[in-house]
């Protein structure tokens, strides 16, 4: 301890008198005539700043750590600024650390944990879904993080984790091919005569790139007529 204090002492004088010596004015010639000008001026150097420099070394000499705001040499105690408050060598905010959450080495546990005011929450549940104050509407489920409606979403098809595959619709919590009475969205029919391609309802028998059936498709110079293309 008392080398430690030792050579904290010896840090201090070092840069006093840095200051001291950067504060002696400087001559600048210029022509016939002279500017005086200061070093401190130059390295906006202050006195204030030093001695602020020369506190963080101390205590870092002394305590082996510079992670708190504003260290105190003169009582030796390390201070956080609100709202942080002194865990072993760290400052933290123990309304949001899971580590210590509402007080010092309270770690919160779980899958997806986390520390809400200073208690622990689980980011996978409805009231704090994925994150603090990230309430799900009503209806909606927590799913890996994201609110989501299992009865339509289509990568959390009746339950968490459930995705339709890509070409498919989830209808009534069911993933469905779409047909012609969930053409492009779940309860969009189509009307009599109508068949659904594409997600769109289509009169099969008189469109030219829809003639007779989704896939077929009609020269330029060809019309769909009662579902087949002639010549026009």
């Amino acid at each position: 301890m008392a080398r430690s204090l030792h050579l904290s002492f010896l840090i201090l004088l070092v840069l006093l008198g840095a200051l001291s010596v950067s504060a002696k004015p400087r001559i600048k010639r210029y022509g016939n005539g002279t500017t005086t000008s200061t070093a401190v001026k130059a390295r906006q150097l202050t006195r204030a700043h030093v001695l602020e420099r020369a506190d963080k070394l101390v205590m870092a000499n002394l305590f082996g750590r510079e992670d708190c705001s504003i260290p105190q040499p003169s009582t030796g105690v390390c201070t956080c600024g609100l709202p942080y408050k002194h865990c072993g060598p760290q400052c933290v905010n123990t309304d949001t650390n899971i580590d210590n959450c509402g007080t010092c080495d309270d770690p919160c546990e779980g899958s997806h944990p986390g520390c809400c005011g200073g208690v622990c929450s689980d980011f996978d549940s409805t009231l704090t879904c994925g994150g603090c104050n990230n309430p799900c509407e009503s209806g909606e489920s927590c799913c890996d993080g994201s609110c989501a409606i299992l009865s339509g979403n289509h990568d959390n098809c009746g339950a968490c984790g459930n995705q339709c595959d890509e070409e498919e619709l989830c209808c009534n919590s069911q993933c469905i091919t779409p047909d012609s009475s969930n053409c492009g969205v779940c309860g969009a029919a189509c009307e009599s005569g109508e068949t659904c391609c594409d997600g769109q309802c289509i009169d099969t028998d008189s469109d030219r790139d829809h003639c007779g059936s989704c896939t077929v498709r009609c020269q330029s110079y060809e019309t769909c007529d009662d579902g087949g293309c002639y010549y026009a």
